[in-house]
């Protein structure tokens, strides 16, 4: 039992790399301090391309119902502290920065609907927000597995290797019916 319980925590010795980016991206969670550094600067790392990538395919961005008086007035602000079109890099700091500073909003909130209502002051980001917070938390297939994994390993077979446990869930779900 000790080796398939080794097996199950190296799963979740890391974070999947969207998760921790959905975690950083959520103005509730926003820099979660029981995630481990190095995780956030990868995911950190991994979102700034994507931020670059989308500012330099949408070099002026448009929120959804965007008012161009205030798309205007943030494009000006950019171009005005840098006195030239700012770089994606200096946008990506200046969007990044802001909202890590920003107070969290109450965690029964709508993360979605706090990106909406931000989306003026920072257009590209919340478009990744969007994007990552929008994945699901659970998927059905991953719960059915681990039901799968309750009815094989049984207080009868609580000493399976990790390699056999695998081989019979693997089994188990090609045999079933859809």
């Amino acid at each position: 039992m000790d080796d398939f319980k080794d097996e199950i925590n190296s799963l979740w010795d890391r974070l999947p790399l969207d998760t921790v980016i959905a975690s950083i991206l959520d103005p509730r969670t926003k820099f979660y301090d029981k995630i481990p550094q190095n995780e956030i600067d990868e995911a950190l790392k991994t979102l700034q391309e994507e931020f670059i990538e989308l500012v330099r395919k949408n070099p002026e961005p448009a929120a959804d119902d965007a008012e161009p008086m205030e798309m205007d007035v943030i494009l000006n602000e950019l171009i005005a502290e840098s006195g030239q079109a700012s770089l994606p890099t200096d946008i990506w700091q200046k969007e990044i920065n802001s909202f890590r500073n920003e107070l969290r909003p109450l965690m029964g909130s709508d993360p979605l609907d706090w990106w909406r209502k931000s989306q003026y002051r920072y257009p590209y980001l919340s478009k990744l927000a969007r994007a990552y917070l929008g994945i699901p938390a659970s998927q059905a297939s991953c719960e059915r597995l681990f039901s799968v994994g309750k009815d094989i390993i049984t207080d009868k077979r609580c000493s399976l290797k990790p390699d056999l446990v695998e081989s019979l869930i693997f089994i188990s779900t090609e045999t079933k019916p859809n």
